[in-house]
């Protein structure tokens, strides 16, 4: 049988599946699951929404998908996002390529894509931090997406934003993608949301 070309994890979730499509990682005491609410928005389909509140020490809200086997070489992912609003550390979409390294090796086979404020950061598995105005603007619907160039050890990454070009990345990682998070974090109240994510 021919694997998939096309996984959409988000698709037909309900708040009844969070326990097995998606699951709470702990890496230490600074990250918690705050308020995850499955639905449908205007101008959005159905996805996740993650309400975050201020909690000290400083808290996010971070889970974790788990990739397919059949389709861990991807060569895009995307996914509609909204930012009720913006500030530092708003919204994150985390890749995580797989390795069979110790886990503190694994760290670095993490490559972080973020919103602070206006401005698109991406860093990790020895790329440049970059950080990037776009014209990305609080309680609008936008598309993030980000194409892989898989390559031998070293893979370039574009990532675009409402189809623009914002920034590419070139970064040394494993050679499979294992792993997505998406998370928030609770500097003050607000919401994020993630829908029509595709990994193809």
């Amino acid at each position: 049988m021919k694997p998939p070309n096309k996984w959409e994890p988000l698709k037909d979730f309900t708040e009844a599946e969070s326990f097995t499509v998606l699951q709470q990682h702990d890496l230490n005491d600074g990250y918690e699951l705050i308020d995850v609410q499955a639905g449908a928005w205007s101008g959005l389909d159905r996805g996740l929404q993650v309400t975050t509140r201020r909690l000290p020490p400083h808290r996010w809200g971070k889970m974790r998908i788990d990739v397919p086997f059949s389709i861990r070489q991807p060569t895009r992912i995307s996914t509609d996002f909204w930012i009720e609003s913006l500030g530092a550390n708003c919204w994150y979409l985390e890749l995580h390529f797989g390795t069979d390294a110790p886990a503190r090796e694994q760290e670095l086979n993490k490559h972080t894509i973020k919103f602070d404020n206006a401005n698109l950061r991406t860093y990790g598995c020895f790329g440049e931090d970059s950080s990037t105005r776009t014209q990305i603007s609080a309680g609008i619907c936008h598309k993030l997406a980000v194409e892989i160039v898989w390559g031998d050890g070293e893979h370039m990454l574009r990532h675009s934003v409402d189809d623009d070009l914002i920034f590419t990345s070139r970064i040394r990682a494993g050679p499979r993608l294992s792993s997505l998070y998406i998370a928030a974090a609770a500097y003050s109240h607000n919401k994020a949301r993630w829908a029509d994510l595709i990994v193809e």
